[in-house]
């Protein structure tokens, strides 16, 4: 089969199909454009596919850095109450102190 093809396929080619015959130069010269339409075509499919995903992957940015900007501000009120809470608790000590040390009197 394979054999037979690579005949039919040799056969096609011989004049006046062959490269240096008229209609091979312009076959070869057919091919030649295609080829080159079809890379400016796949050149163009992509940058028409890519452009949504560039948006897309450019407002993941955007929200990716608020996300981190709100994560900043959290972190600085937790630390924030975490002091709070601290000093909430050193009074509550003291109060303590203070309270059993009038129960004492």
């Amino acid at each position: 089969e394979r054999e037979r093809e690579r005949k039919r396929f040799l056969r096609w080619l011989k004049p006046p199909l062959g490269v240096s015959s008229e209609a091979g130069t312009q076959l070869v010269a057919r091919c030649k454009a295609l080829l080159a339409a079809n890379q400016t075509l796949g050149q163009q499919l992509s940058q028409d596919t890519m452009a949504p995903l560039r948006a897309d992957a450019d407002a993941q940015l955007k929200v990716n850095a608020q996300l981190q900007d709100s994560h900043k501000e959290l972190v600085e009120l937790q630390r924030s109450l975490d002091e709070e809470l601290e000093a909430m608790q050193a009074k509550v000590m003291r109060l303590k102190r203070t309270l059993r040390d009038l129960r004492q009197r």
